[in-house]
């Protein structure tokens, strides 16, 4: 089964503001963080993403690409490095966005465990909006 997404053209229309994707499988998590990018002045895409044991598999991974992930400036991801699948997702978005900007939500032990995956990411600690809002202005500035 795969999860339904609005249909984005490969090469949008010239956009006045950076557009993030945020990949998160919690609504309510998703949802504080789309409407504090919103506020900032980002415009913003979410994905649920591949959710649960039983996950869906994610359309970058069994294809090679996202049209969420293309159209996209900044991609936040909610994912848990320390689960195979995970890293396989951000090792695979890495490789085939080298120009997009990744932001990760990731506990301090996590980030120091998978510090050489992460060589090129913005980590922020989980659960502050101020921190993923400057981040992504950070990156988003690039």
């Amino acid at each position: 089964m795969t999860r339904e997404t609005t249909s984005l053209p490969i090469h949008p229309p010239a956009r006045d503001r950076p557009r993030v994707l945020i990949e998160n499988a919690h609504p309510d998590v998703s949802s504080t963080q789309a409407d504090a990018l919103r506020h900032a002045g980002f415009e913003v895409v979410v994905c649920s993403g591949p959710i649960g044991e039983s996950r869906d598999r994610c359309e970058l991974v069994e294809t090679g690409s996202c049209s969420l992930v293309e159209t996209a400036d900044v991609v936040l991801y909610d994912l848990d490095l320390d689960v195979a699948r995970d890293r396989h997702i951000l090792e695979t978005a890495i490789a085939t966005y080298p120009e997009r900007r990744f932001v990760l939500e990731v506990p301090t032990a996590v980030a120091r465990r998978h510090a050489e995956l992460l060589q090129t990411c913005h980590v922020i600690p989980p659960f502050s909006t101020d921190a993923l809002v400057d981040a992504v202005r950070e990156e988003a500035a690039v």
